[in-house]
C-alpha cells in the first residue's frame, strides 16, 4: 500500500456568497415592568349551588376565585356585607349577578372593578397600578372564555396582492459597495463596532474597510474562503506529478466538501491506494484534504495507470 502527501499553502481565495443578519451595534429598549401575578390565591372549598351557565363557570374560574378570599374583595363584599356582593362565597350565581354590572367585557380596563383597585381601593399589591393590571387580566380571561361573554373577532383573509419589485441581498461585493456598505459605513454607526480595527470590535466586520472582506463577513462564514476546487486541485498534483505520476489518465472523481479552507490554511492532499485492478490497468484511490488534521474534502478516484516499459 501506498500513501503520498503534498503540502500546499493557500496565499489566495475566492468568496463564497450567503445571506447572513447584520447585527446591531448599540443596545438599549425600553424599560420593562414585572408582568402582573394571575394565579388565583389557595381558598377554601366552594359548596355552594354549582355555576348557572358557561358565563358563571368562566366568572367563576377566572375572577371569582381569586377575589372571593377575605384579604382581597371578599373581606367587604361578602354575603350579608357591603353591598354589591359580588365576592359572596355561598353562591357563586349571585356573586355573578352583581359583578356583572361592575365589568365591561367589551373592555375589560374600562370595568367598573379596574377603575376602583387601580385607584387604590383595598388594593393588595404594593402598587395601584399593579392591581389594576391584575383585575384587567382576570376579567379580560373571563370575557374570553366563553363564546357569548366576550368580544367576538371576526378574522378576514388579506387581499391577494401581486408581487412587486422584490429587494435582494446582493451576489457580489462589487454590488454590496455600492448599496449596502456606504449605508453601513455611513455616520459612524457600525463603525464603532463592526470593523476589525475598532476598540470593540464586535464580528462580523461587514464594515470593514475592505469591501471585499465586508461582504465575506454577510457570508455563511463570516470571512473570506477558498473555492472548494482549489483543494481538489491539489489531489490531481499529486496524481499528476507524484503517484502514479506522469502518463496517468483520471478515469473518474467523487468529492466531499466537509469544511471550509480559509485564506493562510495549509492544506495536505492524501492519496492512497485501496484497490489495483491490473487486468484494467487501473487502480482505485483514496483521496482526502485536510486543515490541521481535520478532514476538508474526502473522496475516491479511479485512474488508469501506464505499464512498466520493458527491458
Amino acid at each position: 500500500m501506498s500513501i503520498l502527501r503534498l503540502t500546499t499553502h493557500i496565499r489566495g481565495a475566492i468568496a463564497c456568497a450567503a445571506l447572513a443578519t447584520l447585527a446591531a451595534c448599540s443596545g438599549g429598549g425600553a424599560p420593562t415592568e414585572v408582568n402582573p401575578v394571575t394565579t388565583p390565591p389557595p381558598v377554601a372549598d366552594y359548596t355552594g349551588p354549582a355555576p348557572a351557565n358557561a358565563d358563571v363557570q368562566a366568572f367563576r374560574i377566572n375572577l371569582w376565585e381569586n377575589i372571593k378570599a377575605s384579604n382581597r374583595c371578599g373581606g367587604c363584599h361578602n354575603a350579608g356585607g357591603q353591598s354589591p356582593n359580588f365576592a359572596r362565597n355561598d353562591d357563586v350565581n349571585l356573586a355573578y349577578q352583581a359583578a356583572i354590572a361592575l365589568v365591561d367585557l367589551t373592555q375589560p380596563d374600562q370595568s367598573r372593578l379596574v377603575t376602583k383597585v387601580a385607584g387604590g381601593h383595598n388594593c393588595w399589591q404594593a402598587s395601584a397600578s399593579a392591581c389594576g393590571d391584575t383585575m384587567t387580566v382576570w376579567i379580560r380571561n373571563w370575557a374570553g372564555s366563553v363564546a357569548g361573554g366576550g368580544k367576538t373577532i371576526q378574522l378576514q383573509e388579506p387581499p391577494i396582492k401581486d408581487v412587486g419589485a422584490s429587494k435582494t441581498f446582493p451576489d457580489s461585493s462589487s454590488l454590496y459597495g455600492s448599496t449596502i456598505w456606504p449605508l453601513v459605513r455611513g455616520q459612524g454607526q457600525c463603525l464603532r463596532c463592526h470593523t476589525p480595527a475598532s476598540a470593540t470590535a464586535q464580528s462580523p466586520y461587514f464594515a470593514s474597510s475592505d469591501v471585499d472582506a465586508a461582504y465575506a463577513a454577510t457570508t455563511l462564514f463570516k470571512e473570506r474562503i477558498a473555492h472548494g476546487m482549489l483543494s481538489a486541485a491539489y489531489i490531481s498534483a499529486v496524481f499528476g506529478m507524484k503517484l502514479p505520476g506522469p502518463g496517468a489518465i483520471y478515469v473518474s472523481q467523487t468529492l466531499a466538501f466537509k469544511g471550509p479552507v480559509k485564506i493562510g490554511d495549509t492544506v495536505v492532499a492524501t492519496v492512497k491506494i485501496v484497490e489495483l485492478l491490473p487486468e484494467k490497468k487501473r487502480a482505485r484511490f483514496e483521496t482526502v484534504c485536510t486543515v490541521d488534521g481535520k478532514a476538508v474534502l474526502t473522496g475516491e478516484a479511479q485512474l488508469m495507470v501506464p505499464g512498466r516499459p520493458e527491458a
